[in-house]
């Protein structure tokens, strides 16, 4: 339903409002391949309706089924039109993942993918994202949804970009409100969704190259990278990508368990202070691990190695320390 067809739409609805809002007089819905408009009262009578579903029957390239006063149908254009002007739809099984953060009636959005027919894999969070989404081999479209956490949202499109090197993905932005800032070369959809929006912003999406997920667990090193501004993050995104690193994001040590249950020897780099009682429950549950800091703070624990590194971190610095660290678990495994 293109512009020019909606704003005929509104018209319509703007002729048959009264002071009377309790009586419905103009009805439009598709029933399959057919919109149906049922008017009420007087309306039927006015010959601007009848201009007016002239005009649509052009936008759509249909035919007037039948007609009374009280009632028009209108049938799309006929199986052979349809077939010199195709559509264009979403391939079945595309893989989407939703990623809901804290969007309202998130579970809606999961069932609309569904019924496009999509592979729908849902994640609570931006940081269950990175920590969940190396499972699959590729995603053919990222949703990611927000209402008040416009944060999330930014560092997961800002992470992607820097992880696969190029700006143009196939990200949707789904906000409940109209966000302040809206990142360069993402898809937008602001305010309520319903099933036509959601699925030609999908469109769009989808026309653009498929992102292609890490399998941590095929690399020779995995990095957990715990905290750090956007800045930060994008300096080591850039830095540890050039060493062909795996690395997942959190924010803290909190869900720490989601990750190193599958990565047991991980390196974990502290670019913030983390509590000492989340470090030795880490390091307890997971005594391979090896945990780096490149800060100091009070109640630091002994277990972790501390990289003294002037703040903001520079690429240089970032070389130094990831070589000196490759370096060491060279040495440590060698000697298993």
């Amino acid at each position: 339903m293109d512009a020019h067809f909606r704003g005929l739409i509104r018209v319509l609805l703007m002729m048959v409002m009264s002071n009377d809002m309790a009586e419905r007089r103009l009805s439009v819905r598709f029933n399959k391949t057919e919109l149906e408009m049922v008017a009420m009262n007087d309306m039927a009578l006015r010959p601007l309706f009848f201009w007016m579903i002239k005009r649509l029957l052009a936008d759509v390239n249909g035919q007037q089924k039948n007609a009374s006063k009280w009632r028009s149908t209108i049938k799309h254009g006929d199986a052979r039109a349809r077939k010199r002007c195709p559509q264009p739809s979403l391939a079945p099984n595309r893989v989407v993942a939703w990623v809901a953060n804290d969007y309202p009636n998130a579970d809606a959005v999961s069932e609309a993918l569904e019924r496009f027919g999509l592979i729908v894999k849902s994640y609570v969070s931006v940081d269950s994202f990175f920590t969940q989404s190396s499972a699959l081999s590729q995603f053919d479209a990222v949703l990611i949804g927000c209402d008040k956490e416009t944060e999330a949202q930014a560092n997961i499109t800002l992470s992607l970009k820097l992880k696969h090197k190029r700006d143009h993905l196939p990200i949707v932005w789904l906000n409940s409100t109209l966000p302040v800032d809206v990142a360069e070369h993402v898809y937008t959809l602001q305010g309520g969704f319903f099933d036509y929006n959601l699925y030609q912003v999908l469109l769009k999406a989808c026309s653009v190259e498929g992102i292609c997920t890490v399998h941590a667990n095929e690399q020779d090193m995995c990095w957990v990278m715990v905290g750090g501004s956007r800045v930060t993050k994008a300096i080591w995104y850039t830095e540890l990508e050039q060493y062909n690193i795996a690395t997942q994001w959190l924010a803290d040590l909190h869900s720490h368990h989601v990750v190193l249950s599958y990565q047991p020897k991980a390196v974990v780099v502290l670019l913030e202070a983390q509590p000492a009682a989340e470090i030795e429950a880490a390091q307890s549950a997971f005594p391979n691990v090896a945990f780096y800091s490149v800060q100091r703070w009070p109640e630091m624990p002994d277990n972790v190695v501390f990289f003294d590194m002037v703040s903001p971190n520079s690429s240089e610095q970032i070389r130094f320390f990831t070589q000196d660290v490759m370096k060491q678990n060279t040495n440590s495994r060698s000697n298993e």
